[in-house]
């Protein structure tokens, strides 16, 4: 569906309302945004051949992180395909990289306790491990 004029003007004026709501608001009040944070999922390939005729090998994946104010990031429509441009640039003639996927954090992950699973770990040798 093309964009009409109609629908080209509402954003244009969305976009003006943003500005000055964010100029008149947000930075003299000083109010707290709330960031988010990105984790890009991305495919990552070794070059192994030279830089004229390269020969790509999948060898991993790769994640990248970016916090950004969430306001900001939930008014694009573009989303992917920054995130894909983003991810690209980061290659050179010796490692690619490929968006595959990302999910957006609104909150930090819990940390489990790590001696907590090595002693769960270390019962697997001398017993039946039950979890009731």
């Amino acid at each position: 569906m093309l964009p009409t004029m109609k629908m080209v003007g509402v954003t244009y004026i969305f976009k003006i309302i943003f500005h000055f709501y964010e100029q008149l608001i947000y930075k003299p009040l000083n109010l707290k945004t709330m960031n988010c944070t990105i984790k890009v999922t991305a495919q990552y390939f070794e070059n192994y051949s030279d830089t004229k005729t390269p020969y790509w090998k999948p060898k991993g994946g790769q994640e990248f992180q970016i916090v950004i104010d969430s306001d900001v990031m939930m008014y694009s429509k573009y989303l992917e395909e920054h995130l894909t441009k983003l991810v690209s640039e980061q290659s050179d003639e010796h490692n690619k990289y490929e968006y595959i996927d990302h999910e957006v954090q609104f909150i930090e992950p819990i940390v489990l306790d790590k001696d907590r699973l090595y002693n769960l770990i270390t019962s697997e040798e001398t017993e039946l491990v039950s979890y009731e």
